[in-house]
């Protein structure tokens, strides 16, 4: 983040916004980076697309979490604040490896516990490593559009 805000030069990384994007374990490291950030780090938003917020499950998945890596400090749902920036999250109800419930629930949870902005898509789109399919891109255009992070 901090080289993408000093590319931007003099002043210019204030007014131009960034935002994260993760996908499936992308997702989790997008998460990390909307939770643990330091000062001028933050960014603008995030976007979690069938993303893993709990290296814990499923406890068949090769996170091996049970076996002590990652650890579950690397878990990001206790790690969301109200300075979290706003999160726009997507997930297929078809998912059976970073699956609502498990994951992308509790996450939203928590961001709209701490105050938050959140928007959430839920929806049959395939199963995990889905495409990017209308039923979530062009929500998340209008979650952009709606936020001014793009015009």
């Amino acid at each position: 983040m901090w080289l993408i805000r000093e590319g931007l030069g003099p002043g210019e990384g204030r007014h131009c916004p960034v935002g994260v994007l993760g996908f499936s374990a992308g997702g989790h490291l997008a998460s990390w980076g909307a939770t643990t950030f330091d000062g001028s780090l933050r960014p603008d938003f995030h976007m979690l697309i069938y993303a893993t917020t709990n290296v814990e499950t499923p406890v068949w998945d090769p996170w091996k979490a049970r076996f002590g890596y990652p650890g579950t400090e690397a878990n990001t749902v206790p790690k969301v604040s109200g300075r979290t920036p706003p999160l726009f999250a997507a997930v297929s109800t078809e998912d059976d490896i970073t699956s609502y419930e498990e994951n992308t629930a509790p996450y939203v949870a928590a961001c709209k516990s701490a105050g938050v902005p959140t928007e959430l898509v839920l929806a049959s789109m395939g199963k995990h490593g889905h495409p990017m399919v209308d039923a979530w891109t062009k929500p998340c255009e209008s979650w952009l559009r709606r936020g001014g992070w793009i015009i």
